[in-house]
């Protein structure tokens, strides 16, 4: 029997398992890099910083992402689904200008001087608040293409924003230069504002986006977000 390559569904299973493994594998590939780059202790902060930044962006796309996708799909015409979309990027925007806060109050604190030779963390964070601004145009774009099924966007950007950063740690490498983990942060955030530009024009084809917020989904997305939290 011959299989339609063509088919909708195959492309979309076909990006979806290209994303997870090329994500896969630039993320052992950057590990396995960085460990013989940096010494132990810069290891450890480095772990601890993508364990926190995990935690955080999991907690983002527990709060908006299905709901978003579940209400965007049941949208019955264009004006509801631009009310949603809008809805959505404020509550995006709150999420990340809340944990945001909770960054700056809690280096101001010193909460994260656990021990001594952890200092670089706290400053790694700091500077991941540019990376928290850049993820709110990214996750967005990305929820919208998600809510269509189209994946293809999200495999190009991803792959091209995760395969730059692992030349640029394969450089370093290499080439027996280090890069302090800061600018790696920095790297990141560049990084996925590039990737949000490539996710907007692939958004932008499958629906065109104006600002136009409804309070009644403000509720809607407050629920799912309670929700989410007490399963947590």
């Amino acid at each position: 029997m011959r299989i339609n390559f063509k088919s909708y569904w195959i492309k979309s299973g076909i990006f979806t398992i290209l994303y997870r493994y090329s994500t896969l594998f630039f993320g052992l590939g950057s590990y396995f890099l960085m460990v013989r780059i940096y010494d132990q202790q810069q290891v450890g902060n480095w772990e601890m910083y993508l364990m926190i930044t995990t935690i955080l962006e999991m907690a983002r796309n527990g709060m908006l992402q299905n709901a978003m996708i579940k209400f965007v799909v049941s949208a019955d015409t264009e004006s509801e689904k631009t009310k949603l979309l809008s809805s959505s990027l404020v509550l995006n925007v709150m999420f990340t200008a809340v944990t945001s806060l909770l960054i700056l109050m809690l280096f101001a604190f010193k909460v994260f001087w656990v021990k001594e030779g952890s200092e670089e963390l706290p400053i790694l964070l700091v500077y991941f608040i540019f990376v928290n601004l850049a993820f709110i145009p990214f996750s967005h774009f990305s929820y919208i293409q998600q809510a269509h099924f189209d994946f293809k966007g999200i495999f190009v950007s991803n792959f091209t924003r995760q395969g730059i950063f692992f030349v640029v740690i394969a450089l370093s490498f290499f080439f027996s230069f280090v890069i302090p983990l800061k600018f790696l942060v920095l790297i990141q955030g560049i990084l996925l504002v590039s990737g949000s530009v490539l996710l907007f024009y692939s958004a932008n084809k499958l629906t065109r986006f104006t600002f136009n917020p409804d309070k009644k989904r403000y509720s809607n997305y407050s629920i799912m977000a309670n929700m989410f939290l007490a399963q947590v």
